[in-house]
């Protein structure tokens, strides 16, 4: 509990712009409306590539494309995609005010439709590719979350989108979900490349606000159908060190956590408090996990990092 009424007024000041979402209808409940695309829309059924459509049922707009669970609790609509054979298109876009020195924070739930070789996604702002490419799952009915961070150069409006860097004709439709962008006082981005199991690569994410005195958790989930052997690894610093086991070692590590992981989809949690010491604001954290995995090339599966930025 924070004690200080200092440290607590900060708290309240900074909560709203951290919480404020900066995008029009992000959870596509109002339908085609508040952003662009260069894809082209159908109300009704699915032509071709490089066509996509707001609505809660997939499979009346392609019958070959999954029924997804809803992102989270009261979500029906979503973004309905089937992936265009043209690079460089936007998939998704709208246009926000950003005060310059402000880092942004950038968030999207992503699942694939049909399953086999998934949607390739990555952030743009300014027509420039921020953060890392994010592969979807290659099963279906799994949502997962993407991020990364922006600080505006500049104080005024920025176009922001979505993109697709996979253009392969077959299969590469996906759906998308609860996009965010909001100013970061205390935030999270994932970063490098994990290295996969039999399905793609494990979750890994934060659930709260990394500030003072905050409890959080570290969430993850594996990419395996049964109950397998996790090692978390935490640290202060991130890093690119190869190890046995095909996957790269992304923190330095400082402490090292072992946990029993429960099958996919259902996730698992470490659970971490900030400490409450004004030395910790700004301070960055990294995590990391990988979990056995028969099926991947050297028997385990890694996630990507994960690195916090505390906030007051």
């Amino acid at each position: 509990m924070v004690r200080s009424t200092a440290i607590l007024l900060s708290v309240l000041t900074a909560a709203p712009a951290v919480a404020q979402n900066l995008f029009a209808n992000p959870d596509f409940e109002a339908g085609n409306t508040g952003f662009g695309s260069d894809y082209s829309y159908s109300g009704g059924g699915n032509c071709c590539e490089g066509q996509y459509t707001v609505r809660a049922t997939p499979n009346t707009f392609n019958g070959a494309f999954v029924q997804p669970p809803p992102v989270s609790p009261g979500s029906s609509q979503m973004m309905v995609i089937n992936g265009s054979t043209t690079p460089g298109l936007r998939v998704w876009h709208q246009s926000v005010a950003v005060t310059a020195g402000v880092t942004y924070q950038l968030q999207l739930w992503g699942c694939t439709a049909v399953a086999g070789g998934p949607a390739i996604l990555q952030w743009q702002v300014q027509g420039a590719l921020i953060g890392s490419p994010f592969v979807l799952p290659t099963t279906t009915q799994q949502w997962v979350q993407n991020t990364a961070t922006w600080v505006a150069p500049a104080t005024g409006t920025v176009e922001v989108a979505i993109r697709n860097l996979n253009t392969a004709r077959f299969p590469n439709d996906f759906y998308i979900d609860d996009v965010a962008m909001r100013g970061c006082v205390g935030c999270w981005t994932n970063y490098g490349d994990g290295w996969p199991g039999a399905i793609g690569v494990p979750g890994i994410w934060l659930q709260g606000t990394p500030g003072l005195g905050q409890a959080i958790e570290v969430r993850m989930v594996t990419v395996r159908a049964s109950a397998e052997l996790a090692v978390v690894v935490l640290g202060f610093a991130s890093a690119s060190l190869p190890t046995p086991f095909g996957g790269t070692l992304l923190v330095q590590p400082a402490t090292t956590a072992v946990l029993a992981a429960p099958a996919m989809p259902t996730s698992f949690a470490l659970p971490l408090v900030i400490p409450t010491a004004g030395t910790f604001v700004g301070m960055h954290l990294f995590a990391q996990f990988a979990h056995s995995d028969p099926t991947a090339s050297v028997g385990f599966a890694f996630s990507r990092g994960l690195e916090l930025i505390v906030g007051p």
